[in-house]
């Protein structure tokens, strides 16, 4: 069953329709959540106030404006922020872009650790690390394999914007993992 018909028959009483959809999402969220360093216990607490947010406001979605997916994500990336902002590791955008463009550039020997095998947890332990503005286009795209159209209506901005994001998060990973292996 595809998500509008679920849709559907949640809206329209049946509610163990919305279970399927909780199925399908909770993975891709838990993978979310984590890529922000979240405790594991944070991590269960912020999928389940998503859900319920996505429950409770199931009535708002407009399938004509976007997908389920990227509706769902756009309510995690609220979360993840708000809980990042209470935690005060959330900074300003404009913070974070004056600080890129005051930074050297990075070396061209930084390009070729990524061609170097790296595991998995050092890659997510860097992502984590990567400034949120950024790192959100990066989860969404490398990791929930989503769109840049996707991640442009999640994100609430252009297409453009998303692949500036995804190349300047890129290069802060990259900074990352040079002084790391070098």
């Amino acid at each position: 069953m595809n998500d509008k018909l679920l849709i559907d028959q949640v809206l329209k009483g049946n509610k163990s329709a919305f279970k399927l959809l909780v199925v399908r999402y909770q993975r891709p969220l838990f993978s979310f959540f984590k890529k922000f360093g979240f405790p594991s216990q944070k991590v269960e607490e912020l999928v389940q106030d998503v859900f319920l947010k996505s429950f409770q406001s199931l009535e708002s979605y407009q399938s004509e404006k976007g997908s389920f997916s990227s509706w769902i994500f756009s309510i995690a990336k609220h979360h993840a922020i708000n809980e990042l902002k209470r935690r005060g590791e959330f900074l300003e955008d404009e913070k974070i872009l004056e600080k890129i463009y005051l930074e050297d550039s990075i070396e061209n020997s930084s390009e070729s650790l990524l061609d170097k095998k790296i595991s998995y947890e050092i890659i997510h332990d860097h992502v984590a690390k990567i400034p949120n503005p950024f790192k959100i286009p990066i989860i969404l795209s490398y990791i929930n394999e989503l769109s840049l159209d996707e991640i442009a209506s999640i994100e609430n901005c252009s297409v453009n914007t998303v692949k500036s994001r995804i190349f300047r998060g890129k290069l802060f990973l990259k900074k990352m993992l040079s002084k790391e292996f070098v």
